[in-house]
Parts: C-alpha cells; sequence; structure tokens
C-alpha cells in the first residue's frame, strides 16, 4: 500500500517508516501466551506479583495498552486516507 506524503505527515510517521516503537515487555509477552489473554488484560493472580512489583507491572500493562491502542489508530487513519484518495 503507497499512501501520499500528506497521509504520511498526518500520522507523523518519519522517513523510515516506523509507525510505532515497542519496547520489551519482558514476561508480559510470555504470560499473555500462556493463558491466551491480552497482556493489558491479565490479571494481578496471573501474574503472581504483589506491592511495588505488581504496580510497576500494571503500570507496563497501562502502558503496552496505550502503545497498542495508539498504533490501531495511525493504521486505521492511515487506511481510511487511502480509501478516501482512491
Amino acid at each position: 500500500m503507497t499512501l501520499s506524503q500528506d497521509a504520511d505527515q498526518y500520522q507523523e510517521i518519519q522517513d523510515t517508516f516506523t509507525l510505532q516503537k515497542i519496547p520489551d515487555f519482558n514476561s508480559l509477552i510470555a504470560l499473555s501466551q500462556e493463558y491466551q489473554t491480552p497482556v493489558y488484560a491479565l490479571t494481578k493472580e496471573q501474574v503472581n506479583l504483589t506491592g511495588s512489583l505488581l504496580q510497576q507491572n500494571q503500570n507496563k500493562q497501562e502502558e503496552f495498552k496505550e502503545i497498542f491502542s495508539n498504533l490501531a489508530d495511525k493504521v486505521i487513519a492511515l487506511t481510511s486516507a487511502y480509501a478516501v484518495s482512491h
């Protein structure tokens, strides 16, 4: 799929064509696969942590959800821009 330069700039896509950089979420991905559950939906029982470690993990889960939500929004906007231009 090719997009107009305006669509690329609108979605803040750089010359590298990177839509989103996704950090390494370490054990969250493995747990997500083990429980067949989205990372952001893992429960505290599934992650098996307490206290500050649980809080750090929940912050990472929220970050994961926000990153992928933003990425989905960009893809939707880009495909909408493509559909309108053709």
